[in-house]
């Protein structure tokens, strides 16, 4: 939850950057349907995405639309991070052993 001296910044940035406030829609509507595992819906919101500020996303969601599809229609709590794993296998980035890498002792 956003407390109200957040909601007061939020509006005020959005009130000098509008573009913010239809990018943020965008990926709001995104997550909703993710969420709802409504997959039917995916063409209509790339073609709204590609013409806002949001493009390079929705460039991206039709590069992975396989791994998008598989999201919306998996049976888990997350699926958002579904796609981010699949994204991330894709860029051939070992996960587990990026976890189990100690960091440098100053």
């Amino acid at each position: 939850m956003i407390d109200a001296s957040r909601m007061v910044t939020i509006a005020a940035i959005e009130g000098g950057v509008p573009l913010l406030v239809e990018a943020r829609a965008v990926i709001a509507t995104f997550q909703a349907m993710i969420r709802k595992k409504a997959e039917g819906e995916l063409d209509g919101w790339i073609e709204r995405a590609r013409t806002g500020v949001v493009a390079s996303f929705a460039s991206g969601v039709v590069k992975d639309r396989v791994a998008v599809a598989a999201a919306s229609s998996a049976r888990t709590a997350n699926s958002v991070s579904n796609i981010s794993r699949i994204r991330v296998g894709r860029q051939r980035v070992d996960v587990g052993l990026a976890v189990r890498i100690p960091l440098p002792q100053d």
